[in-house]
C-alpha cells in the first residue's frame, strides 16, 4: 500500500511538473485571498472590542442581567473572538461574580472554560475553521453550521451541570470594571460606539451562520463601523495584524494545494478506503490526537484536513465532523492555553478542570449522536 501512494504521486510529479505546480498555484490563488482577508479581519475586530470599552460594556450588562445569565453570557460573549487574553478577561468577571455565590474555585473555572468554549463548534471566527474552509475551497458559514446543534446542547448540558444548585451568599460584594486602556481615545466616544458595535458583531456572526454572504464582505461592516467611531486614532491599530500568524497560514495554505496537486491525497484517499473499515472515524480520530497533542486547532487542520478533502471531496459534514474532533480534544488537554489561563485564575489544577470537562463532554456528544442517529445527514451517505 505505501509503495502504491509512492508510485502513484511519483507518476504524477515525473509526467508533468510544470502543471503539477500550475495547478497548485491556481489552487493557492483561489484560496488564500478570502482566507487571509478573513483572518485579518477578525484580528482587527479584537482590536476594536478592546479600544471601544467594549469588554467593560459587557461587565455592565452582566451587573443588569443576573448571575446566572451572565456566569453564562459573559464568557460565551468574549469567546466568540478566540483570544488566550479573552480567557483571563472573562475569568475575572466571572470570580467577582463567583463571589456573590456558593461557588467553590474549581467550579467557577469550569464555568468561564466551558462557556467560552461552547461557541467554538458554530463559530466561522476561528482562525482554525477559516483555514480548514479555506483548504477545503468552501465558506466557513457553510461548514460551521452543523455544529448549530452541538453548540446548542453543550449550552443546556453545561447550564445543568454548572450552573445549576447555585445559590447567593448573604454578603454580596459589587465587583470593579475590568481596566481599560485610557490612552484609547475619548471615554464619551467608546460609549457611544461599544453598543451599535456589538449588535452589529451579533448580527454579522448570526448573517455567517445563516446566509450564503462572503465572511470577508460581512466582516468588513463591522470593522467599517468601529472605524468610523475610531476616526483620528487609526494609528491605534498599527499592531492589530498578527503578521506572523498570517504568513503561517499562507504556507500552510501553499503545503495543502501542492500536496493536493502531486497526487498524494488521491493515493492517500484510496488506502484509507483499502484498509479502514471507516476513513471518516480514522481522519476524525488523527484530528484529536493532532488537537490534543498541540493544544490548537490550526496544527490539526492543517495537517488533517487536506487528507480529508482529498478523501471525500466536496463534503462538508466530513469536514466539520474531522474540525469538531480537534475541537473536542481542546476540552480536556493540558497544552490548550485557554484551560492553563483558567485554571491559574481560580487557584485550581489544570488536570481538575479537564476532567470536570469529561461528562458534560460525553453527554453532549452521545445527545448530538442521537440527534444523528434519528435525522441521518445525507452528506455522510457516499
Amino acid at each position: 500500500s505505501e509503495m502504491c501512494i509512492r508510485d502513484r504521486a511519483l507518476a504524477v510529479l515525473s509526467s508533468a511538473p510544470f502543471e503539477t505546480f500550475e495547478s497548485a498555484v491556481g489552487v493557492l490563488a483561489r484560496t488564500a485571498a478570502p482566507t487571509v482577508v478573513t483572518v485579518g479581519l477578525v484580528m482587527i475586530i479584537e482590536a476594536q472590542m478592546r479600544l471601544l470599552g467594549v469588554l467593560d460594556l459587557i461587565q455592565r450588562m452582566a451587573e443588569k442581567v443576573g448571575v446566572r445569565l451572565s456566569l453564562f453570557g459573559v464568557p460565551f460573549l468574549l469567546g466568540l473572538i478566540p483570544t488566550t487574553a479573552g480567557a483571563k478577561l472573562s475569568a475575572g468577571i466571572v470570580a467577582a461574580l463567583g463571589e456573590q455565590l456558593n461557588a467553590s474555585g474549581g467550579r467557577l473555572a469550569s464555568i468561564n472554560f466551558w462557556f467560552r468554549h461552547v461557541n467554538i463548534f458554530c463559530n466561522p471566527l476561528i482562525p482554525g475553521v477559516i483555514l480548514a474552509a479555506g483548504i477545503a475551497d468552501m465558506s466557513p458559514s457553510t461548514i460551521v453550521r452543523w455544529g448549530i446543534p452541538m453548540a446548542v446542547i453543550s449550552s443546556f448540558v453545561g447550564a445543568l451541570l454548572f450552573l445549576g444548585g447555585l445559590r447567593r451568599r448573604s454578603v454580596a460584594r459589587r465587583f470593579e470594571s475590568v481596566p481599560t486602556d485610557s490612552s484609547s481615545g475619548n471615554v464619551t466616544a467608546k460609549r457611544q460606539g461599544d453598543v451599535p458595535f456589538v449588535l452589529l458583531l451579533t448580527f454579522t456572526v448570526a448573517a455567517a451562520l445563516f446566509t450564503t454572504l462572503p465572511l470577508p464582505l460581512l466582516l468588513s461592516i463591522p470593522v467599517a463601523l468601529g472605524l468610523f467611531y475610531q476616526r483620528g486614532q487609526i494609528k491605534l491599530l498599527r499592531g492589530a495584524i498578527q503578521w506572523r500568524l498570517i504568513v503561517e497560514i499562507v504556507c500552510i495554505l501553499w503545503f495543502a494545494a501542492t500536496i493536493r496537486s502531486t497526487g498524494y491525497l488521491d493515493a492517500l484517499a484510496a488506502f484509507l478506503n483499502d484498509n479502514f473499515t471507516n476513513a471518516l472515524a480514522a481522519l476524525m480520530a488523527a484530528s484529536f490526537v493532532v488537537s490534543f497533542v498541540t493544544g490548537a486547532c490550526l496544527p490539526s487542520a492543517s495537517i488533517v484536513m487536506p487528507v480529508v478533502v482529498g478523501t471525500f471531496p466536496g463534503n462538508e459534514v466530513a469536514v466539520y465532523l474531522t474540525l469538531a474532533s480537534g475541537f473536542v480534544a481542546q476540552f480536556f488537554t493540558p497544552t490548550h492555553l485557554c484551560l492553563v489561563v483558567s485554571a491559574e485564575a481560580f487557584k485550581t489544577s489544570t488536570l481538575r478542570l479537564a476532567a470536570s470537562m469529561i461528562l458534560p463532554m460525553l453527554l453532549s456528544i452521545l445527545v448530538c449522536w442521537g440527534l444523528f442517529a434519528i435525522f441521518p445527514f445525507p452528506g455522510l451517505r457516499q
